[in-house]
């Protein structure tokens, strides 16, 4: 990981993380011997494989669609792309098999979150035999001051319910939200990462891995302004469900309200939750309230119920549920964010 992080220096030098601004890079790459070094283990992995290709392993489906678009497929002459969780099972209860703890292993290239439910991924590495792979934790590597303390602000849900019990034991060690490729600065910031690894692993491409990420950075800052003129009024977002939107929630400075955390396992909301969701309901004439792509949409129903209101249901796509087969027909990245910007469309 020593090396991961020493050229995530290099590639921070060539684009800016976190904004959509344009994301032309310098030609020549910074000369001391640090940097250089990081180039010359891009040009050992490359000439490992004498020409062939090169397998990219990403564990979750943002990572992979990122990764697809600046390729233009899931295979070119230098690279072939794998999504390891393509089942439907999200991180947080994904069980790798034998297959998948040996494509882990074997993968030239890995881009993973990094954050807690990925602890089984460095614990298997470390046993690897494949030294000369090249790791890319996005959570390792993106701003601090992007990161958001899976605790911290979470007043506006019941602290009896979860945010006692399961912070215990957590006062010295922070941990962070997973959930950031639902924040489009961050998924900014991950695309240019990998575009920045493409380019350097195959230089020959480099103006079309180029060309492709401008394309997309350009569809993300038109996606990004009509959120914030959908989300001007700074609407209550309230979940019945779990709550993995915490990123983009912070994005467009909205306030919310939610039965569980984005991590939670919990599937049943106490008494005392039910009622300051279905109060809230209320006292904000809330038109809609949202679940997550999986739900029953039970807790919803009820609490609509409860509140003899008209609310309307509506679903907010984590992508935590992406299956090959959804890739197959179409289901990428910000076709998924649009999805969502049109159910956030009528909270006003």
């Amino acid at each position: 990981m020593k090396k991961s992080k020493t050229l995530f220096l290099f590639l921070m030098s060539l684009f800016v993380a976190v904004s959509f601004v344009g994301c032309k890079k310098e030609n020549k790459n910074p000369a001391d011997e640090e940097l250089n070094w990081n180039a010359r283990a891009f040009r050992e992995l490359s000439e490992k494989k004498d020409g062939k290709q090169l397998t990219v392993l990403c564990t979750v489906f943002p990572l992979y669609d990122w990764c697809k678009s600046v390729l233009g497929g899931d295979s070119n002459s230098k690279f072939k792309l794998e999504l390891m969780m393509k089942k439907g099972t999200d991180l947080h209860n994904f069980q790798p098999s034998v297959a998948d703890l040996a494509k882990l292993n074997s993968a030239d290239v890995l881009f993973y979150i990094g954050g807690e439910s990925d602890k089984w991924i460095e614990e298997a590495l470390k046993s690897s035999k494949n030294k000369s792979q090249m790791r890319f934790s996005l959570m390792s590597n993106i701003n601090e001051a992007s990161k958001i303390d899976f605790f911290e602000g979470l007043s506006l849900l019941e602290e009896d319910d979860f945010g006692e019990e399961e912070n215990e034991g957590n006062e010295e060690e922070t941990e962070y939200d997973e959930h950031i490729w639902l924040s489009l600065k961050n998924a900014s910031f991950g695309v240019q990462f990998m575009e920045g690894v493409f380019q350097n692993l195959d230089p020959q491409n480099a103006e079309e891995y180029q060309v492709r990420l401008e394309k997309y950075l350009e569809s993300m800052k038109q996606l990004d302004e009509e959120f914030k003129t959908v989300l001007s009024g700074n609407p209550v977002l309230l979940f019945a469900d779990r709550f993995p939107f915490r990123y983009f929630t912070e994005d467009y400075d909205l306030p919310y309200y939610a039965a569980f955390p984005g991590c939670s396992a919990e599937s049943e909301a106490s008494f005392s939750t039910l009622v300051t969701l279905i109060e809230t309901v209320q006292k904000q004439n809330l038109k809609n309230i949202y679940v997550l792509e999986d739900s029953n949409k039970k807790m919803a129903a009820q609490i609509i119920q409860a509140a003899g209101t008209d609310t309307k249901i509506k679903v907010l796509n984590s992508m935590q549920n992406v299956t090959d087969i959804d890739i197959r027909n179409g289901v990428t990245y910000l076709k998924l964010m649009e999805q969502n910007l049109e159910a956030l469309r009528g909270n006003d």
